[in-house]
C-alpha cells in the first residue's frame, strides 16, 4: 500500500514539480541577463513576483556595508549603506561656507568639480556625504531641482552612483531652506516629488525632510503630508529633521535630529545639546556647529552619543 501510495504522489507531483524547474531557470537566466545588461552599461530594475519593477529596499542599521567589489561608476553598488556607519561628513569649507558640498548634484557643477570635491571629502576621511536635492537659492551652485527636472535628476542619479562605487554612503536631503517657490511645488504636490525621489531610495541612507524646516513656507501638517508621501511611495529607512541653531519643533516627524548650533558654540554646549536629544530618544547626527571643516567639535558629538557629524576635518 506504502508504494502505491508513493507511486500516485509521484505521478501527481511530476508535472508542478516541473513547471517549478523550469520556471526556476527562467529566472536565473533572467538574472543572469540582467546583471549582463548591467555590467554593459544598461539598467536593471528590481522587480517583484508578478514582474513589476519596485524600488530596492534600503539597507537598515543591522548588518554590514554591502560589497563593493568590482563596483565603478559604470557599474556601480545599487545598495545602501546602513546609516549608522555614516559617522563622518564634512560639508563647507571656504570663507562663511562658501564651498558647498551638499550641492555636489547640481548640474551647474561641472563633472570635474564634483569630483573634486568629493574628492576632498574622501581626503578628510569622510565615509558619506550629504546632499541636497532641491535648491532654490541656498549658496553656491543653487537654482536647481533633481526631483521636477528629469535633465537635473539624471545628473543627480549618476552622481549619486559614483559617490556609492567609491563606498561612500549618501544622505539626501529634500529641500533647502531659501526654496520658498520650489518648497511650495513641493507642499502642493508631494506625491509627485516623493514618487521621483523613489529613483533614489536604493541607494540612500537616510532622508532628511529639508534644511532649517522651521522656517519660511513649512507647517508641521506639511512636513508631515511629504514625509507620508516618501513614505507610501516605498521608503522604509529612517527619516530626519533639520532646524535653526538649537531649535526642534519638528523633531517628532523623524528618528534623527541632524543637530544645529551657532558656529560660536563650544564643546560642552555640543555635547549638552546631544545629550539632551538622545534622552528624548532621538538618534542625533551633530550636523553643523561650524562653518567648514572643525574636527575638535565634530568629535565632542561623537563623544556624546552622536552617530554622526557634519564638520570632520583633519
Amino acid at each position: 500500500m506504502k508504494d502505491l501510495v508513493k507511486k500516485l504522489l509521484g505521478r501527481l507531483l511530476e508535472k508542478p514539480l516541473a513547471r517549478l524547474a523550469k520556471w526556476a531557470a527562467e529566472r536565473n537566466a533572467a538574472a543572469g541577463a540582467a546583471r549582463g545588461a548591467e555590467a554593459s552599461g544598461g539598467t536593471a530594475a528590481s522587480t517583484d513576483a508578478g514582474g513589476m519593477g519596485v524600488p530596492a529596499s534600503p539597507s537598515s542599521d543591522a548588518g554590514v556595508s554591502d560589497p563593493l567589489a568590482g563596483a565603478s561608476s559604470e557599474n556601480p553598488p545599487t545598495s545602501s549603506k546602513p546609516w549608522r556607519e555614516c559617522r563622518k561628513s564634512s560639508n563647507w569649507d571656504g570663507a562663511n561656507a562658501s564651498r558647498r558640498m551638499m550641492n555636489a548634484v547640481s548640474p551647474k557643477f561641472s563633472d570635474a568639480k564634483f569630483r573634486k570635491y568629493l574628492d576632498w571629502q574622501v581626503s578628510l576621511g569622510c565615509d558619506h556625504v550629504h546632499l541636497l536635492l532641491v535648491n532654490q537659492g541656498d549658496g553656491e551652485g543653487s537654482g536647481y531641482d533633481c526631483l521636477a527636472d528629469a535633465g537635473h535628476r539624471a545628473v543627480a542619479l549618476s552622481r549619486v552612483r559614483e559617490i556609492r562605487s567609491r563606498g561612500l554612503g549618501v544622505v539626501a536631503w529634500v529641500v533647502a531652506d531659501d526654496s520658498n517657490g520650489y518648497l511650495r511645488n513641493i507642499f502642493a504636490d508631494p506625491k509627485k516629488y516623493a514618487q521621483s525621489l523613489a529613483d533614489f531610495f536604493p541607494h540612500l541612507s537616510y532622508i532628511v525632510l529639508g534644511l532649517e524646516m522651521d522656517e519660511g513656507e513649512g507647517s508641521s501638517a506639511k512636513w508631515k503630508a511629504l514625509r507620508d508621501a516618501v513614505r507610501d511611495a516605498g521608503w522604509t529607512g529612517p527619516f530626519a529633521t533639520h532646524h535653526t541653531s538649537g531649535k526642534y519643533g519638528h523633531a517628532g516627524l523623524g528618528e534623527i535630529v541632524c543637530d544645529q548650533l551657532g558656529p560660536e558654540c563650544t564643546a560642552s554646549q555640543i555635547k549638552s545639546s546631544v545629550k539632551s536629544l538622545r534622552r528624548k530618544g532621538f538618534e542625533v547626527c551633530g550636523f553643523e556647529y561650524s562653518r567648514g571643516p572643525d574636527r575638535a567639535k565634530a568629535q565632542a558629538a561623537l563623544d556624546a552619543g552622536a552617530f554622526g557629524c557634519g564638520n570632520w576635518g583633519k
